[in-house]
């Protein structure tokens, strides 16, 4: 899908169980980097970076979100979000080793 608007949403949610969430590796200093990379991207799609709140995959944390895809992703560091970029958003193709397949959500 060329052009249109996509929203990406980053987990940035605080979490007092030991289950690992979005801040666990400064997921908003993280959005801030993917807000970078996709200022850089090859694409004609534009993408709109969200903060939020629990995205229910708490279990896989850090993690983000494509839609309309519906492409949930694991990251652990700036080079994750740029094979995301590069990838996903570049040429289309979905990120195997980031992938999070379709699961049950947890609760928030």
């Amino acid at each position: 899908m060329s052009g249109g608007t996509k929203r990406i949403f980053v987990c940035n949610n605080k979490r007092t169980t030991p289950i690992s969430c979005g801040l666990r590796l400064d997921a908003s200093g993280m959005a801030d980097q993917l807000i970078e990379l996709l200022g850089e991207a090859d694409t004609e799609t534009e993408y709109q970076v969200i903060k939020s709140k629990c995205l229910g995959r708490c279990q896989h944390g850090p993690v983000l979100g494509i839609f309309p895809d519906n492409a949930w992703y694991s990251y652990e560091d700036r080079e994750d979000l740029g094979e995301i970029v590069s990838e996903h958003v570049e040429n289309e193709r979905p990120v195997e080793r980031l992938a999070i397949r379709r699961t049950t959500r947890t609760a928030a």
